[in-house]
């Protein structure tokens, strides 16, 4: 899936580096305590309806990391509540909601990200907001095999729980996957063999789980798209990397299923609504193809800016032009106009649409809540922006950053043949270490304590040996051993085993192009607790 994936994928880069936090004036609610009162007076919600045609919001430009019911917007920002192993980045993606003619969001549940190539990435998808509840997927991992499960939160508790746990494709839980108050689902296991699917309906008033078995006539690879006046939609996937390339469906009371749009080409994405498959194919990446879903036959395209977010609701395309200019049309093509005038340097990358309003992110990354009847973009932020701590020099001559959970350690100005990286600093653990250029203090020695979970060294020829400990989980410059540029034939002391440090080596390996790298320590020896280890002759 290259476009829509490539409209998602720069969405989900931006969300993953999403610059959000709470400010010191949001009102919060910590995960695993009391969640704030719901609008229910003490009973359950009855929510209201979900489906393609209702639905408000899609995962089209937001991932499913925007969504609404019953009067209050949900949404995920980044932030720093974790334990620190990401000092310096955002390391937890945290669930938002805030209430129709309010300003203040109220945090529901913080959660882990996960790191790839380096960067924390997006962990959390496909937000479903349902009476006291809320579901959501989230990633079990980065890396070949790894997949997403659906959790059900209580908000009154704070407490959530697996509902279908382990899919190793991402299974695209979202609002218009719903009909009668179940949620359809469905479920990819990879084995040796090949994959095998697996489909389910969720009763999200009580999160029960039970099977469901459509009659799809193939054995072939599908993928579900959403659940529309009776039918549940599928993608056909085929290919060496099983992209999209036709699309039909089956009902939900049984039956056998029937092609809608059978075509060849490769699809990025779809969507069902109003009677009409809206599609992106490929090669054709600034344009929406409208299919009539009786037919299957083609009766138009909609124009809009390449790589620009847009969002579908009911009749309505909503999508951005240029840097900022909010637009809409019908999906006939019909009534284009413009609904806000863009602004200067406020360029979008997220635009999600709820019941009166718009949820806009900005080319600061900041999340932006717009009433649908403003004439001009909004100025400030819903959840506010993380400033990066001043770079302080203890006593000893480490330069660092004091975060709200750890230190960053980011040089070190002292003149110490042997560094003895601290262990903690003004009574926060040190978790991170970056180091350039400690060959000016003439350092021959570097020694990192346990608790740290990132380190780098750079441009330090000087350095012949350096201390690792065994809670290192990441080096954050393509991995061993361009993440330490020490003298020729350094010495690596490494506090685990052969075994552990080659598990640490093949992750930074799998997820960093190392083979352009000419840099890095040359003939690097690693003395781990059961052997030496030796560096790969093709590293």
């Amino acid at each position: 899936m290259k476009k829509i994936t490539a409209v998602l994928l720069s969405v989900i880069i931006a969300l993953s580096l999403f610059a959000c936090r709470r400010g010191a004036d949001n009102e919060t609610t910590a995960p695993g305590s009391a969640a704030p009162e719901t609008t229910s007076g003490g009973g359950q919600n009855t929510p209201a309806p979900h489906g393609a045609s209702e639905n408000n919001t899609n995962m089209l430009s937001t991932s499913g990391r925007v969504a609404y019911a019953d009067g209050y917007t949900y949404f995920v920002s980044d932030g720093m509540l974790g334990n620190g192993k990401l000092t310096g980045e955002f390391d937890t993606d945290d669930i938002y909601r805030i209430k129709d003619g309010e300003e203040t969001a109220t945090l529901l549940l913080s959660l882990p990200k996960h790191l790839y190539d380096g960067i924390s990435q997006t962990t959390v998808f496909g937000l479903i907001p349902y009476g006291e509840n809320l579901y959501f997927e989230m990633k079990d991992g980065i890396g070949i095999g790894k997949g997403t499960s659906l959790y059900r939160l209580d908000m009154r508790s704070g407490e959530y729980s697996p509902v279908i746990s382990g899919s190793n494709r991402k299974s695209r839980a979202n609002s218009y996957n719903i009909s009668d108050g179940k949620l359809y689902k469905q479920k990819v296991n990879v084995t040796e063999d090949g994959m095998t699917y697996e489909y389910f309906q969720v009763d999200l008033a009580t999160g029960g789980v039970s099977r469901f078995e459509p009659d799809l006539g193939t054995t072939d690879p599908t993928e579900i798209i959403c659940v529309e006046d009776g039918y549940v939609y599928f993608f056909k996937l085929g290919g060496e990397y099983e992209e999209p390339f036709g699309i039909f469906r089956t009902p939900l009371s049984g039956g056998k299923c029937e092609d809608v749009v059978p075509i060849t080409t490769g699809i990025h994405g779809a969507y069902v609504t109003q009677g009409r498959v809206l599609i992106v194919e490929e090669e054709k990446d600034d344009r929406i193809q409208v299919y009539d879903v009786k037919t299957g036959e083609r009766i138009g395209e909609l124009v809009i800016d390449e790589d620009k977010p847009f969002n579908i609701c009911g009749d309505t395309v909503y999508y951005i032009k240029g840097d900022s200019e909010l637009c809409a049309m019908n999906i006939d093509g019909t009534g284009e106009h413009t609904v806000v005038a863009g602004r200067e340097g406020f360029d979008v990358m997220l635009l999600g649409v709820c019941k009166d309003h718009f949820m806009l992110l900005d080319n600061d990354l900041l999340v932006y809540r717009m009433e649908k009847t403003g004439r001009i973009l909004p100025g400030n932020p819903i959840v506010k922006a993380v400033e990066r701590p001043e770079d302080k020099t203890d006593e000893n001559g480490f330069v660092y950053r004091e975060w709200e959970n750890a230190v960053e350690i980011v040089g070190y100005t002292g003149t110490e043949k042997t560094v003895n990286i601290p262990k903690v600093i003004n009574h926060k653990e040190v978790t991170k270490v970056e180091l350039f250029n400690v060959g000016e203090s003439a350092a021959e020695k570097i020694v990192i304590p346990e608790g740290v979970y990132s380190a780098v060294i750079y441009s330090s020829r000087t350095v012949r040996e350096v201390e690792l400990p065994r809670s290192l989980g990441h080096m954050n410059y393509r991995g061993f051993p361009y993440s330490f540029e020490c003298a020729e034939g350094c010495v690596f002391k490494y506090n685990g085993t052969m075994a552990q440090w080659q598990s640490l080596y093949d992750f930074c390996r799998e997820y960093h192009d190392c083979s352009v790298d000419t840099y890095g320590t040359r003939s690097p020896v690693v003395q781990c607790t059961d052997g030496v280890w030796e560096l790969p002759e093709n590293n």
